[in-house]
């Protein structure tokens, strides 16, 4: 029978932009690991840097184009029950050979007109799932955003 039960972490964010056009970015996430994950992913501790520019150089004011690199990893007590063969939410196949899950990704986001952005990107990842024995594998998107 479940139960309900809090999940203990924080994150920090900062961004700070160089010039009108550039800026860059931090974050850090971090929590416990000792509760299941039910919804989101199964990330226990993450660190992203990245930058983003807007277009202005290529006479695209409002678009915007980014890069990133992020490291997540999972608590001890969550890469124990994976490495002993448990199945988590989101992720487990039996066997874990643990290691951190690198992300490199880029996107391009469009302004079609006022109240409406296109985006593509990519990401390449390394240790998917937190496993040496997979991967890499390379993930493209793409996403429509309205305001009225």
């Amino acid at each position: 029978m479940r139960k309900d039960q809090a999940k203990l972490g924080f994150g920090i964010s900062a961004e700070q932009y160089l010039t009108r056009d550039l800026g860059v970015f931090g974050r850090f996430s971090w929590n416990d690991g000792r509760t299941e994950t039910y919804a989101f992913a199964e990330i226990d501790r993450s660190l992203t840097v990245g930058a983003a520019m807007q277009g202005r150089l290529w006479l695209r004011p409002d678009d915007t184009i980014g890069l990133a690199f992020v490291q997540n990893g999972i608590a001890d007590p969550r890469r124990d029950y994976l490495e002993a063969g448990g199945l988590a939410t989101f992720i487990g196949d039996g066997r874990l050979n643990y290691a951190p899950e690198r992300i490199i990704e880029t996107y391009y986001s469009l302004r079609a007109f006022s109240g409406l952005w296109f985006s593509a990107g990519l990401q390449y990842i390394t240790n998917p799932a937190y496993n040496a024995d997979r991967g890499p594998v390379i993930f493209y998107s793409g996403r429509a955003h309205f305001e009225y």
